[in-house]
């Protein structure tokens, strides 16, 4: 038996080893990292450059924003942060970009998508390596033309219902949070067609999964600005922790009570199934009756789907009305485009694939918004090898976070970069710049796999409210506080007027 002198001595000997290897990987990082550009504001010893970033979310952002683009003002593509005595690798130009992004073998995610592990588990979104890659390959039919016809209908069916929610106040000439109704709107369309099943968000019914969605999404944004909350035991017994994971109970427990009614649904009534319209689940419940998905497969999937489809199209949209809001003469022209294509069809109120192909406009203006306030303002990846990037040299295992807005506003490939112009997009002026200048929706390998939906769902959206609406008054963009963590989002929403067309 060893005596309790002996014990302390082996705790204190353990510790002293432990912190001894803490600071021999800090001083090697240090080493490594130390002829990096960064932050033009020095760094403190233990605290580095955290002291910049208090003040809370929006602060942080900005923060970020103004370090991000001084770097890449002063002509580096690749630069460095220490937040306390950890080295933040971040990208801010498009050939950097490009070389994380297009490679096939840095595909793993930053561990910053750790914190989504509880809620996706290992689904399209957070998985690495050959998972990935046979996911990726047996998803990506199920976003084939003819099934997003199929989700065509839900979309206009719930612009629909977000016109007739918010018509009260184009009557009583009334200021509101467009940012809200459009997050409910979004959270129905996402509901309907990847589970097939409708959970009258609209309505803002008391329902139990629109509540535990809301608080988990919440919840997850604190968490990603307190890094000291990282850690799962931590969370765990803390109030947040413990409010999360019931939270999930109630987003898991539904989401397989919908998958297993499905499975046996579609076992019992193969025929019927055929002849409705399909949701994305009912694709994923046919590869697991040919036995290439399980169900918590499934599930993992239709997870990241609600997410994904949810968060990222809502903000979306949310900058997209405020950019056109704060341009009547880009209002008015993409009036003058949706008038010329519903003439002669006053009584027709569904969008078909050939009225957004012709919504050319349209389509330059979303693209000009997602420039300016991209929806993922940050992507984060790992090296899986060693690497160069920018004449710096980057070990297998690096955290990489790239910052598609500061990339989105150089100058070097974007003239007035803060300019709203959806003319930039034409073809004549969009060929020539450099491939990863533009990256709302990622690219490479890893790009969006909803890409086409969201872009579809933006588009009608717009144009169900611009046939029916026009913005009399919409909070000055410069009003609006931004804070980004994995979305891009209004903090406390947009503002504006609205009035029925004459």
């Amino acid at each position: 038996m060893l005596n309790a002198s002996t014990l302390t001595w082996i705790c204190l000997t353990v510790i002293g080893l432990a912190i001894l290897k803490m600071i021999l990987k800090q001083v090697k990082c240090w080493i490594l990292f130390r002829n990096m550009p960064g932050p033009e504001e020095p760094a403190y010893p233990v605290l580095g450059h955290s002291l910049l970033f208090l003040g809370g979310p929006v602060k942080l952002y900005k923060e970020l924003h103004r370090v991000m683009s001084g770097i890449r003002d002063r002509g580096h593509q690749l630069g460095r942060i220490w937040l306390s005595t950890l080295p933040i690798i971040v990208i801010t130009g498009p050939e950097a970009a490009e070389t994380i992004l297009r490679s096939s073998r840095h595909n793993e995610k930053s561990a910053f998508y750790d914190l989504f592990h509880p809620w996706l588990k290992r689904g399209l979104l957070t998985s690495h390596g050959d998972k990935w890659k046979s996911r990726r390959r047996l998803l990506t039919p199920t976003f084939h033309f003819e099934i997003l016809h199929d989700f065509l209908e839900v979309m206009n069916e719930q612009s629909n219902a977000f016109l007739r929610k918010i018509e009260p106040h184009a009557a009583h000439k009334d200021t509101f949070d467009i940012a809200w109704p459009i997050a409910l709107c979004t959270l129905d369309t996402i509901c309907h067609t990847a589970m097939g099943v409708s959970v009258h968000a609209l309505d803002e019914k008391d329902d139990g999964y629109v509540h535990a969605l809301g608080r988990t999404t919440t919840l997850l944004q604190r968490r990603m600005w307190s890094p000291w909350l990282w850690s799962e035991t931590i969370y765990s017994l803390i109030n947040d922790g413990k409010e999360a994971q019931q939270h999930l109970d109630t987003l898991h427990q539904f989401t397989r009570k919908v998958i297993t009614e499905r499975v046996v649904e579609m076992h019992h009534h193969e025929g019927l199934l055929k002849k409705k319209r399909q949701a994305f689940l009912d694709m994923l419940v046919s590869m697991y009756e040919k036995e290439k998905l399980s169900l918590d497969d499934i599930q993992e999937e239709v997870d990241t789907f609600m997410f994904e489809g949810h968060d990222t199209t809502s903000a979306a949209l949310a900058w997209a009305f405020l950019m056109i809001g704060n341009h009547k003469e880009v209002e008015m022209k993409l009036q003058d485009e949706i008038d010329a294509l519903f003439e002669n069809k006053a009584q027709r109120y569904q969008l078909t694939m050939d009225d957004l192909k012709k919504l050319t406009y349209l389509e330059l203006v979303i693209k000009e918004s997602l420039r300016i306030l991209p929806a993922v303002p940050i992507i984060g990846r790992k090296t899986s090898e060693n690497c160069v990037i920018d004449g710096h040299y980057l070990p297998a295992g690096t955290e990489i976070f790239l910052f598609t807005q500061v990339i989105h506003h150089d100058p070097k490939y974007w003239e007035n970069p803060l300019e709203f112009k959806p003319e930039r997009f034409a073809t004549e002026e969009f060929e020539g710049r450099h491939p990863f200048s533009y990256l709302p929706f990622s690219a490479g390998p890893r790009n969006c796999i909803g890409q086409r939906f969201a872009m579809m769902e933006l588009k009608v959206v717009l144009a169900s409210f611009l046939r029916k609406f026009e913005i009399e008054w919409c909070q000055p963009a410069e009003d609006v506080q931004v804070m980004g963590d994995s979305i891009l989002r209004p903090y406390n929403g947009i503002q504006m007027r609205i009035a029925l067309r004459g």
